[in-house]
């Protein structure tokens, strides 16, 4: 039986010897989190929404104008400000087309495109404590809208909301195949399941919850959602399992020691049998950030198991507006079971060409896990096109 990962020597040597070579790359050499991390900021402090990703704020504009870009806004036409129609309705969007280079089943070379995110925000301000946020997509494959009403009560970012979203647990990297989040949906290795179970596709479910801010640098969450992580069959005739619940609690801690911007937080989510736990950091210092998070869900992807997510990610930003990034995965879907592992590594750039335009070029090597070898498939290659407004 294998033993947990943290406690296998051999996966721990593979491990570190590519958190040395992450290193490496980064001395010889910000997913939105390494922006956070950059910045020594929470998510809310660029994002409408209070746990990160979606619809930019005036501050999260701001950023994108004078911190992204390559070129100063003068090279271009001047963007439309902030989506701001009228001085209670604001709207914005996000659009990816990714281009990806892999091997088909009949093992020749194959270049798909695939259109990754096309979503229309909009916010409502009712007054200076409360407002309505609502994100739907373009695509009609994808019927997964989320909206909500948020109550701010004090003068501190501490929030109440309630509505359709996905519960606060993890880093929310910009990636969905990322194993922590969705992992692989299509271009599968055959296993039951290849990530942890925050698929884009998944319905939202209704849910209520709570953030405060103790303190600038201490951040807690907890919510109550309907259940949404086994697809369960819908009640009541709506589009979700009313009578199942999930219950999500996180923590998040960040301060600066020197030069350096430190982040941790744990989280845990329940429902019914499945228990996720985990955490994340981050450290940041000048150009230079790590980022990584590991999670451990129990009796998921199916009962009586345990798999395992890790993501690691190393960033270098040689000028403002291009930066180089390591990346390394692994997902287990059964820690029990010596078969299935994967690993993933991932060597790319991301160029900022303007305020509303992002380009990535990335090229990445899966490795699968059978009967205690690894075997390595073909490499992948991907650019993504990414804007917004």
């Amino acid at each position: 039986m294998r033993k947990l990962y943290i406690f296998n020597f051999h996966q721990v040597t593979i491990h570190l010897n590519w958190i040395v070579i992450f290193f490496v790359f980064a001395v010889q050499l910000q997913a939105t989190p390494r922006f956070a991390l950059a910045t020594g900021s929470p998510c809310i402090t660029c994002h409408v929404n209070p746990t990160g990703g979606g619809m930019r704020n005036d501050y999260g504009q701001s950023f994108a104008i004078d911190d992204l870009p390559m070129q100063s806004e003068s090279a271009w036409p001047a963007p439309w400000p902030g989506g701001q129609i009228t001085d209670w309705l604001r709207v914005g969007g996000d659009f990816r087309v990714q281009a990806l280079n892999h091997e088909g089943s009949d093992s020749s070379r194959k270049t798909p495109l695939f259109a990754m995110q096309s979503d229309i925000y909009g916010q409502i301000l009712l007054n200076d404590r409360a407002d309505i946020l609502f994100k739907t997509g373009l695509d009609p494959t994808n019927t997964t809208p989320e909206f909500w009403i948020n109550f701010r009560p004090g003068e501190r970012d501490n929030y109440f909301r309630i509505g359709r979203f996905l519960p606060n647990y993890g880093m929310r990297v910009d990636d969905h195949t990322a194993y922590i989040r969705g992992g692989n949906l299509r271009l599968t290795h055959g296993l039951a399941r290849e990530g942890m179970p925050f698929s884009p596709m998944i319905a939202k479910p209704t849910a209520l919850e709570v953030g405060l801010y103790p303190s600038r640098r201490l951040q807690v969450t907890a919510s109550v959602s309907n259940g949404f992580i086994r697809g369960l069959a819908p009640g009541y005739g709506f589009d979700e399992s009313l009578g199942e619940k999930n219950y999500t609690a996180g923590i998040s801690y960040r301060t600066k020691i020197a030069a350096f911007k430190l982040q941790v937080a744990t989280n845990i989510m329940v429902e019914n049998e499945v228990t996720l736990s985990g955490g994340y950091w981050g450290i940041g210092w000048g150009d230079f950030g790590y980022l990584g998070e590991i999670d451990w869900a129990k009796n998921y992807p199916s009962t009586s198991i345990t798999s395992q997510a890790v993501f690691q990610e190393v960033s270098y930003e040689l000028r403002q507006g291009v930066s180089i990034l390591a990346r390394y995965e692994y997902f287990d879907p059964d820690l029990a079971n010596a078969n299935g592992a994967l690993t993933r590594w991932d060597l790319g750039i991301d160029l900022f060409p303007a305020s509303f335009g992002e380009i990535q070029l990335h090229i990445r090597q899966p490795v699968v896990e059978q009967n205690g070898n690894m075997e390595a498939s073909a490499v992948e290659g991907f650019i993504q096109l990414h804007t917004w407004f």
